[in-house]
């Protein structure tokens, strides 16, 4: 379970720099071209805080998980001052920096591959993203 939780956070993580670092235009000539993966990308790059929503439920939720379970396993042989510094150790530089170095130079090759299991797990998370939108929307509404 630490291992997916851990590709999932790469996952999440590269997903979110590559689909800032492609131009909505070029997800468009891809769409037009009719380009594998091309109406997953621009579905969800059509509106951003329906990607963005996504991306940001998926990494807490994996993060938190990762963490959760690592302190669970670590817990009886380090204190917990180390098991923070290898947690976060650990999703900073595997789940953090190094998908988002590779998605980032590689990111026209890699948006339209993450595009399906985004699109997956936007599916997912839907009651969860319409309830956030639902109270941020109302903080604006409030807020004027």
């Amino acid at each position: 379970m630490l291992i997916i939780t851990l590709f999932l956070s790469g996952f999440f993580s590269g997903s979110e720099i590559a689909f800032v670092s492609v131009s909505r235009i070029q997800i468009e000539i891809w769409l037009r071209k009719k380009l594998k993966g091309a109406a997953n990308a621009f579905y969800l790059s059509s509106q951003p805080e329906r990607f963005l929503s996504t991306v940001l439920i998926g990494t807490n939720i994996v993060n938190i998980t990762f963490a959760s379970l690592i302190t669970y396993y670590l817990q009886a042989y380090f204190n917990d001052f180390l098991i923070v510094l290898f947690n976060s150790a650990i999703l900073l530089l595997l789940g953090e920096i190094i998908p988002k170095t590779i998605c980032r130079k590689m990111a026209r090759r890699w948006v339209r591959v993450l595009a399906l299991p985004l699109r997956f797990f936007h599916l997912l998370f839907f009651p969860i993203i319409k309830a956030i939108n639902f109270v941020v929307n109302g903080i604006l509404i409030f807020l004027g």
